[in-house]
């Protein structure tokens, strides 16, 4: 049984090229995406390489800007899901900008100083401190040699 790999990968010529350049038996250490390195891999074999190992880059710096699992369940709770008008927001009507042109639902600005107290469900309560967004703090370093 013999396995046909996608040949279309975007970057298969740059690295038909880097292999060309490179002296026999460098070595090449290329950083990635943690959701798509082995992309990246897979294109790097075909064109010749040998990959060797994958070490990793971890960082604690930075993170998403994630949604309130909270405040979603009680919007859902409310019929009012994420993305959809919300006429209880305490900040309805005061959207970001001068225009209402691509803000969207959702997008207001809080008055400055004021905080929203606003009391969630019993549902939702245990759910505030959740958030949607993975903090991404590791990068894969691809190690291979020609």
């Amino acid at each position: 049984m013999q396995i046909e790999f996608d040949k279309s990968l975007p970057s298969l010529e740059i690295w038909n090229e880097i292999i060309r350049v490179l002296a026999p038996g460098g070595y090449a250490l290329i950083f990635g995406h943690p959701r798509t390195f082995y992309k990246v891999a897979t294109a790097m074999e075909l064109s010749g390489f040998k990959i060797i190992d994958t070490s990793s880059y971890l960082f604690g710096t930075g993170f998403p800007h994630g949604a309130n699992i909270g405040k979603l369940i009680d919007k859902v709770e409310r019929n009012c899901p994420q993305g959809t008008y919300d006429p209880e927001s305490p900040n309805h009507g005061k959207f970001i900008g001068k225009t209402n042109a691509g803000n969207g639902p959702g997008r207001y600005m809080s008055e400055p100083g004021v905080k929203n107290n606003k009391k969630l469900s019993e549902l939702s309560q245990p759910w505030e401190q959740y958030f949607t967004a993975l903090k991404p703090a590791w990068e894969p370093i691809i190690v291979a040699t020609k």
